[in-house]
């Protein structure tokens, strides 16, 4: 009997559950929220796209609209059983990026599922200046105000006083509430400022720690960066941070039994932006640099000093002169020509190496490595080399200076001191002067006042320096010869080396040109970047990924200010996530190659 009752209720659910999924599978519903009808330029809002009653949308339309960068951010799905019936959710999420102000509509966007097609509302965004700020939709405005104690961030500079092109550390938290349950965080937080620019923050890079406040729990993160100030003036800091909270949806039917939480269906992810308070900054210009001609715009606190191997040389032998800048500051605006060229010293130019790299502050080195030659056997050591850089601590700027480096420099076995002339008639060496014309064909006489003496003349073919060079030349030949199957390969390989640089820069130039085609000018701005790279790192025999704004401002000229203003805009976007772009794509696009092109031909 038991039995018989157990199969009549598995028969029942059964049948229930049937009939639920073929009532779920007939009726397909679409739904779309956008989160902020008012977004500043330099922010975005989210847009989700809600299937009720599909597995899966066929294809999604979303249109194009000019001044709008809307780009897909994700996919989400939920399942949930509400008084019996069984429902499926899949959510797709876009970011809606303004590029200039204005009005703009998304007009209803086109789903469709199956042979069927659906349509979600209509919505109208205002992008506002930048610097604005947003306004939320009243759902989210009425949940941050709720969540305001619960979730909330946090910006610490380490002072209140920056100096213009000066570096600085600051703490950013984020701190929530036990009570809280967000969905994971995909995009760092950003600080509402145009007049710093922030250095890249890693998520994953975080401190993790808990504290009490108020009588409530808290799980803090930490991040450490480093701010430039771009401008002066003084201005607010203050961060926040994209994020979902999961909130728990009202129940239609408390007394049903399958009206629980099975499958985590009764949440609900709603969009918030958790804020800091603000912290006040103010930027000071640099003081007066017209007495301080080595300034390159290092600001910080540095010391310098030098070392050169070897010591002892001979006259025109190479030394190999090492000049190291160390302490905490702007490092890349660290610059230093090495030793200046002269009389008594022929020069090279200095390679700039990054001995150590820490980030958040800490006190790092640059070596300059320059190669240089003694002109003179009187030198007695390389001189004294100054550093210029302005202390913020101090409001001035310092000269530092490394200590001159003894040297022993001996003649070379290979000149001769002395002068050495002659004319038609004599030949002046040693302070002996013979008359040629009473010489006759005393030959041998005459050479003894002046070196070498040849008694006899020998056949070029005959003397063993010709006989070794052509000695030499059947050598090599033969070398190529048993060599070539192992030459032909490597050159093979660079060959397709080449082939493959080729196919790589094709592919970037086409990505760039596309770009150009388009209304994206972020995403012209980091395909010119990447296409630049290629080209420069080939020309400098360096890695593209290493070329940075500081080694293009290094090693090319004051004219290829296309190539600099794309990596400096690119970091601008990076650092500061401005959209505010002021260039012409297809006017600029052809100005860069042009740049390019000339790099290539010259090396600079």
């Amino acid at each position: 009997m038991r039995n018989q009752l157990r199969n009549i209720k598995i028969g029942v659910i059964c049948l229930g559950l049937f009939t639920s999924i073929f009532a779920y599978a007939q009726e397909v519903k679409i739904t779309s929220t956008i989160d902020l009808r008012e977004v500043p330029l330099g922010k975005f809002a989210n847009l989700q796209i809600t299937l009720e009653g599909a597995n899966n949308a066929s294809e999604i339309d979303v249109p194009t609209i000019d001044g709008l960068n809307i780009t897909r951010s994700g996919t989400s799905r939920n399942t949930q059983i509400i008084n019996g019936q069984f429902s499926s959710f899949v959510t797709y999420n876009y970011t809606v990026l303004p590029m200039r102000e204005g009005s703009f509509t998304i007009p209803p966007i086109r789903v469709e599922v199956g042979d069927e097609a659906y349509f979600t509302e209509e919505f109208t965004i205002r992008v506002l200046p930048q610097g604005s700020t947003q306004t939320p939709s009243n759902q989210n405005q009425t949940l941050e105000a709720q969540l305001s104690e619960l979730i909330f961030m946090e910006v610490e500079p380490s002072k209140n006083t920056l100096y213009l092109g000066e570096k600085m550390p600051l703490t950013i938290r984020l701190l929530i509430s036990d009570q809280v349950r967000i969905q994971p965080v995909n995009e760092p937080p950003v600080i509402d400022s145009s007049k710093i620019l922030m250095s890249p923050l890693n998520l994953e890079e975080f401190r993790q720690t808990r504290q009490t406040r108020n009588n409530r729990s808290y799980e803090v993160f930490s991040w450490q960066i480093d701010i430039t100030a771009i401008e002066a003036g003084d201005t607010d800091l203050q961060t926040q941070l994209n994020m979902s909270v999961l909130v728990r949806r009202q129940r239609s039917n408390p007394g049903s039994l399958f009206d629980s939480d099975f499958f985590g269906s009764r949440m609900q992810a709603i969009p918030i932006v958790a804020r800091s308070g603000s912290a006040p900054l103010n930027i000071l210009a640099l003081p007066d640099d017209s007495n301080f001609p080595g300034f390159t715009g290092a600001i910080g606190d540095f010391q310098i000093t030098s070392q050169a191997q070897p010591q002892e040389i001979k006259l025109g032998d190479p030394i190999t002169l090492d000049i190291t800048i160390s302490g905490q500051g702007n490092f890349d605006r660290v610059f230093h020509e090495g030793l200046e060229e002269n009389d008594a010293w022929r020069v090279y130019e200095p390679e700039r190496i990054i001995e150590n790299n820490p980030s958040n502050g800490a006190s790092m080195s640059i070596t300059f490595k320059q190669a240089i030659i003694a002109q003179d056997t009187t030198i007695s050591g390389i001189p004294e080399i100054p550093f210029t850089f302005f202390n913020p601590d101090l409001g001035a700027y310092q000269e530092v200076v490394a200590a001159p480096i003894p040297l022993n420099i001996q003649e070379n076995a290979g000149t001769r001191p002395g002068a050495f002339s002659n004319n038609s008639s004599s030949i002046q060496g040693s302070g002996n002067l013979l008359n040629l014309e009473s010489a006759g064909s005393r030959l041998a006489e005459i050479a003894l006042t002046q070196g070498k003496v040849y008694n006899s003349l020998i056949a070029f073919p005959l003397k063993p320096t010709f006989q070794i060079a052509v000695a030499s030349l059947m050598a090599l030949s033969l070398a190529l010869v048993i060599l070539q199957p192992i030459l032909l390969p490597i050159l093979r390989r660079d060959d397709a080396a080449q082939r493959e640089w080729e196919k790589q820069r094709e592919a970037l130039e086409k990505e760039m040109n596309q770009a150009v085609r388009g209304t994206d000018k972020v995403a012209y701005l980091k395909a010119a970047r990447n296409y630049s790279r290629h080209i420069l790192g080939a020309a400098w025999n360096i890695a593209p990924q290493a070329i940075t704004t500081a080694e293009i401002k290094q090693r090319l000229q004051p004219s290829s200010k296309y190539i600099y203003e794309v990596f400096t805009l690119a970091d601008t976007l990076q650092y500061a996530g401005s959209a505010s772009i002021q260039i012409e794509p297809n006017e600029f696009s052809g100005k860069l190659k042009s740049e390019l092109k000339a790099v290539q031909e010259t090396g600079s």
